[in-house]
Order: structure tokens, then sequence, then C-alpha cells
């Protein structure tokens, strides 16, 4: 009798394999892809590294005048972390100039381009390289530049930084 209970558990999700029987490994985090769309063209979106997509939810602590013991938590606001982008610097600005989009450093003026928001798609690729899950970032914005330091004693590769501030993830199916 506890045999077929054991099987029947097993059999039916005992949470040894992933949802798809046929899978038994994760993804690896070194193949993924980013699309940046808006209003300009980056000219190349290899990135060697994307961290902080991240959202979490406020708790909100309630008590009512007759809970003496019970605090209650409700959700509340969400918000999302910044997105940071890196990748090896080359002749292309592309991330410079999606940063300028968000403030017109070169007019000296606080007037921002109407068209400074992107949509970002971030893709994870399975081992075929097929998209196995993907996350958009809502009206994403630039709001800080980085290069690497300059280094003559460094043997490494000039790394330049982008953060993205966004409204929202939203995981899309492809």
């Amino acid at each position: 009798m506890i045999d077929k209970l054991f099987l029947k558990v097993y059999a039916s999700g005992s949470g040894t394999t992933f949802a798809d029987s046929r899978r038994y490994d994760p993804y690896r985090a070194f193949k993924f892809l980013v699309e940046i769309t808006g209003s300009m063209v980056f000219a190349k979106a290899g990135f060697q590294k994307v961290s902080g997509l991240r959202a979490s939810i406020e708790p909100i602590e309630y008590r009512e005048g007759g809970d003496q013991d019970t605090v209650r938590k409700m959700p509340g606001l969400t918000t999302y972390e910044p997105i940071t982008l890196e990748r090896g610097m080359s002749e292309d600005k592309d991330m410079w100039n999606l940063f300028l989009k968000s403030f017109n450093v070169e007019s000296n003026s606080q007037t921002k381009d109407p068209n400074f928001r992107v949509s970002v798609v971030i893709k994870l690729l399975d081992r075929d390289g097929s998209v196995a899950k993907a996350w958009r970032l809502d009206r994403a914005w630039a709001s800080d530049y980085e290069t690497g330091d300059f280094d003559a004693e460094s043997n490494a590769v000039m790394i330049e930084r982008i953060t993205l501030q966004h409204e929202g993830i939203t995981p899309i199916k492809l």
C-alpha cells in the first residue's frame, strides 16, 4: 500500500523533474539575447551581463482595534529594480546616445526627447538556441551610463554599463 502511494506521488510531480518530463537540467545563465527597440537603432545588443531583473511587493501591515495578537499583511506597491546592461566597449555610440535621449546634455536644456523610452526584451535561450523564456521591460529609459576603469597595468576588456529604469516586468510567451 505504501509503495503504491509513493509511486502515485512520484508520478504526479513530486518535484524531482521539471514540468516538461523530458527536461532534467536547468537553463544556462550565459545563453541570452537582449532586444532594444524604440526611436533609435542599437548597433549591437550583445551584452556580457544583464542584472537586476527583479520585482518586489511591499507588504502593508494592518491591525484592527479588536485584534490583540494578529497583524494582517496585505500586498502594497510593486517596485521594479533597475536593469544594468554590460558589454565590452567598441566604437558604437548607441548606449551613450540612449543615455542622451533621457537628458539632452548637448543642448544644455532640461527638455527631454519625447521618444526617450525604449522597449526591452530579455530572452533566455535553451541549449538549441530557441527562446525558452522572455521578459519585457515596460517604458524603459536610461538613467546611468558608466565606463570601466582606465588602468594601464590591467589586462581586462573595457566594459561599458548602462542602467535602465522601467515601469514593469512582463513575462511573455514567444
